[in-house]
């Protein structure tokens, strides 16, 4: 009976610090909040971001009469690169999120400005 009790009690404690970290403020939350970039007349602002593995980047499309959209020049090895390519569009509604699971630096650029609209992200550990 005595075994039983501290069972209970070692699972009970268990549980408690697995819910009080995963309760922890702003613990998940800077892990899903996205860094967010705006397109605007031709630039992205900022036009660098820097992220965890596993973060997001989201960009936002401001007020602009111009279309654009983001689209990924160079990625690290192995990244599929069409995966990583937004709508061409001036919505200002419109956005667009991509998760990053490997580490490196991802250059993007707008296929309708390029020489103007690039930027780039740096996924670190």
């Amino acid at each position: 009976m005595q075994v039983r009790r501290v069972r209970v009690a070692a699972t009970a404690a268990a549980l408690a610090v697995s819910l009080a970290a995963v309760a922890a403020p702003g613990s998940l939350a800077k892990a899903t909040k996205p860094k967010v970039v705006m397109v605007l007349d031709n630039f992205y602002k900022p036009d660098s971001a820097r992220v965890h593995r596993g973060g997001k980047v989201r960009w936002d499309w401001g007020q602009d009469f111009s279309v654009h959209n983001v689209t990924l020049k160079r990625a690290p090895r192995g990244v599929d690169k069409s995966r990583f390519r937004s709508q061409t569009t001036n919505d200002p509604d419109y956005a667009f999120t991509k998760r990053f699971k490997k580490v490196g630096k991802y250059r993007f650029y707008c296929t309708i400005h390029p020489d103007v609209m690039r930027m780039t992200v740096r996924v670190h550990r």
